[in-house]
């Protein structure tokens, strides 16, 4: 999922919350932060441990979400970041036979 999708559905949130705080359903608004709650560690728990164990941690939240929001910020790479990003691409990845 883009970094930009997340804003349409912040702000149903932040809707739905004003009208159950309008209606008095502060239980309703207590049951849906639980519900989310455990839906995100159900979700991201097992990915969270099997790139803990392998060391590689920060370069899944990178890849997943600060690089997306570098792009969703106008992040302007210069063309050294670039170049070192090819380097180190080719010589991580790209196996020499």
């Amino acid at each position: 999922m883009r970094i930009t999708n997340g804003l349409p559905i912040c702000c149903y949130v932040l809707l739905t919350t004003i009208f159950l705080i309008q209606a008095g359903a502060f239980k309703n608004i207590q049951q849906n932060f639980l519900g989310f709650c455990a839906g995100f560690v159900a979700i991201y728990l097992p990915f969270v441990i099997y790139f803990s164990a392998h060391g590689i941690l920060y370069d899944m939240i990178y890849g997943t979400i600060l690089l997306n929001i570098n792009h969703a910020t106008s992040y302007n790479n210069s063309i050294e970041d670039f170049n070192y990003m090819v380097l180190y691409a080719r010589k991580n990845f790209i196996p020499l036979s």
